[in-house]
């Protein structure tokens, strides 16, 4: 597992993706080291969204290279032909480039005109991707804060709640209030983000 890199380490993405016309994202952990301005802690792989509907333009870009599907349910992976649909969530796809160090791991968003959508909550948890969409100074895309916490807060790992910590300041009032919104419980007890959550989005913002 590679441990020494610099968030340089992106920079090749651009001309990884050169054939897809579709947009992507940096997601998951990276996209949390992107927002923080380094890197917070060592990762295992590079997680990227891009949008179910253009998973037909994303075979065709990498025809060249073996890409597997993952079960996340039932921990599975095999050879994906590009012709099989996949469930948004449960399944990702994931696949190596010698210009990354690590493998790619590409999961699906939902789309509904202008706003990206959540695929869990019934089309309910949804935000516009002029809010989500974040970019570095050399234009690459990557998810805001407050995205890659929710998907981080439906899982119980000693990671995601380091995340947690290392971007709970970053966030604004507004996503702090968006991202407590849609929250859900750990069984009866609310969830442990809850309450630091609430207190940023009630703290109003130093006036520049």
């Amino acid at each position: 597992m590679p441990t020494d890199h610099d968030l340089t380490v992106l920079d090749p993405l651009p001309a990884v993706f050169s054939a897809f016309p579709g947009p992507f994202w940096v997601a998951g952990g990276w996209a949390a080291d992107l927002h923080a301005g380094r890197v917070l802690r060592p990762h295992a792989d590079l997680d990227l969204l891009i949008l179910h509907s253009d998973l037909p333009a994303f075979a065709a870009a990498f025809t060249d290279r073996e890409i597997l599907l993952k079960g996340h349910r039932d921990g599975t992976a095999k050879p994906w032909d590009g012709r099989l649909d996949l469930d948004p969530g449960p399944q990702s796809l994931t696949f190596t480039d010698p210009r990354i160090p690590y493998p790619l791991e590409v999961v699906l968003g939902l789309s509904d005109g202008e706003d990206w959508v959540f695929h869990r909550g019934s089309g309910r948890i949804r935000r516009p991707f002029t809010a989500i969409t974040h970019l570095t100074p050399d234009g690459l895309r990557y998810l805001g804060p407050e995205v890659v916490l929710l998907f981080k807060s439906r899982q119980d790992r000693p990671k995601d709640h380091a995340d947690f910590i290392a971007l709970a300041d970053h966030l604004t009032p507004e996503q702090a209030a968006w991202l407590l919104s849609w929250l859900t419980p750990h069984g009866h007890l609310p969830h442990p983000w809850s309450a630091p959550l609430h207190t940023f989005a009630t703290t109003p913002q130093p006036a520049d």
